[in-house]
């Protein structure tokens, strides 16, 4: 319908709508490149990955290439966690240069786990090196180290589970060979559940591993509620008791697990 004259009609400016257009535009391409020297494949996603022993590493190499027409220095770099490891590349890289760098990833628990490589550049921009995999333990219950070798050395025996349910676990329930004796203190709270990535809950407990007084080996099965059970190798010797021409006695034995255990430090090793 054509307006009657006096009929005055307010429209919107236009430069607001392009100049959301021109970020908007700006940032898809930030997002597609990254920094604008050096391009190549930045993310790399492994999927998801059972794993039957912890720790499991995922390795990637990732190709990026300086598509300037100068050379780059790259001034810096670092991993933002220590489960992330990369072979540094050289600081100067020619222009057309393509390099090379491999990243290893470490996975111990269930869930989603995503790190970065970042490389700093002399142009102020970074590089984001992202790895990532959705981890799902098939053993949620593990004993470290495995297996639990007690000849000569000392060893602190520890028990982690990836709990679903609330509150702590049931106290979890032995079974052995050749008369090993094992029992567990409290349950500690290793690590919350984390509902974003889906992390289960990590407790973790301290064992007493008794053996018997001869060299031998034998299995130690765990079972915790109604996860699947895990079973490590036991592996225990004397030292000897023979005496030489001489000697007064036997060689002093090794400290045992019941002496060392109970000096064993508040936290275990898996997480």
């Amino acid at each position: 319908m054509a307006s009657e004259p006096g009929d005055v009609r307010k429209r919107r400016p236009m430069w607001p709508i392009a100049a959301v257009a021109v970020v908007l535009t700006g940032l898809v391409g930030w997002i597609m490149l990254g920094s604008g020297s050096l391009q190549g494949e930045t993310v790399y996603d492994a999927g998801l990955i059972r794993i039957e022993t912890s720790p499991f590493k995922i390795y990637h190499e990732f190709e990026l290439t300086n598509v300037t027409g100068s050379s780059i220095t790259i001034e810096g770099s670092r991993a933002t966690c220590g489960c992330t490891e990369f072979v540094e590349p050289h600081s100067v890289i020619e222009s057309g240069e393509v390099i090379v760098i491999p990243v290893s990833l470490e996975l111990k628990v269930s869930g989603r786990k995503k790190e970065a490589v970042v490389l700093m550049l002399d142009d102020g921009s970074r590089v984001n090196l992202v790895m990532a995999a959705t981890v799902e333990r098939v053993f949620p219950v593990a004993v470290s180290p495995d297996p639990l070798d007690y000849s000569g050395t000392l060893i602190i025996p520890f028990m982690d589970v990836e709990w679903p349910g609330e509150g702590p676990p049931p106290a979890p329930v032995f079974d052995s060979s050749d008369d090993i004796v094992a029992e567990a203190k409290p349950w500690r709270l290793r690590a919350k559940a984390n509902s974003s990535t889906g992390r289960p809950a990590i407790y973790t407990a301290r064992l007493r591993v008794k053996t018997p007084d001869t060299v031998g080996s034998g299995t130690l099965t765990v079972q915790v509620g109604g996860l699947p059970a895990t079973t490590v190798e036991v592996i225990w010797m004397q030292p000897p008791t023979n005496e030489s021409p001489g000697e007064s006695g036997p060689v002093a034995p090794a400290a045992s697990p019941s002496t060392t255990v109970d000096t064993a430090p508040a936290e275990g090793p898996a997480g």
